[in-house]
């Protein structure tokens, strides 16, 4: 029996199912909607240890919050030996890569399969990464911080937080994906999400023997 194998083209070329969600969310507000800025550094890597089993474990500070209070939020993921954690940001929408569920000997996984011609991520990401946590939109009850901006606060406020990747659960991450199309309460405005933090595992590259290399 093969495992679910759905398709998704991140990328506006290709008008799946997925991404007409991603373009209505945000043609409804648009005219409302200021755009965020990028960040100087959205992701620093706080803390590496390499394991005696050969795994890294990596702690990672995501400054995706827009608060001066709590600008990071931590994450802290392990690679296995022959592989390592690639963190990087990107814009958003448009990413240009098709992803995957597959079964790998260590279970399910979503990869980097195929990527197009043009989109954000093509020069990042890399056909057989696997995506193990990226940065989206969640509905929550408005943060402390975030109450000063508003006369009346609204019972609820959508902020940005990161999600750690379930390979057995293909649509939640999709959906985690799209979450990126909806607006964002920040300082008592609508503001677009015009970026995206993703942290990869991506097999090692060989060494060069320098010797070979000069032959």
């Amino acid at each position: 029996h093969r495992p679910p194998s759905t398709r998704l083209a991140l990328l506006p070329a290709r008008h799946t199912a997925a991404d007409t969600v991603l373009r209505c969310a945000r043609a409804r507000t648009q005219s409302a909607a200021l755009t965020m800025a990028i960040s100087d550094q959205p992701i620093e890597i706080l803390e590496t240890r390499t394991e005696t089993d050969g795994k890294t474990r990596q702690t990672f500070g995501f400054r995706i919050t827009g608060s001066e209070e709590k600008p990071f939020i931590k994450m802290t993921m392990e690679a296995g030996p022959e592989t390592e954690l690639v963190p990087v940001t990107v814009g958003f929408p448009g990413l240009g890569v098709i992803l995957e569920q597959k079964v790998l000997s260590e279970g399910p996984v979503i990869v980097v399969d195929d990527k197009e011609k043009t989109g954000t991520a093509i020069d990042d990401l890399e056909v057989g990464d696997i995506l193990r946590a990226f940065s989206a939109v969640y509905t929550v009850t408005p943060p402390a911080d975030t109450l000063s901006f508003y006369a009346n606060p609204p019972k609820k406020v959508n902020v940005r937080g990161m999600f750690q990747v379930d390979g057995k659960n293909f649509a939640k991450t999709i959906a985690a994906l799209q979450s990126n199309g909806e607006l964002v309460d920040r300082f008592g405005e609508k503001m677009e999400v015009n970026e995206i933090s993703l942290v990869v595992e991506r097999k090692k590259k060989a060494a060069t023997d320098p010797a070979s290399a000069d032959a």
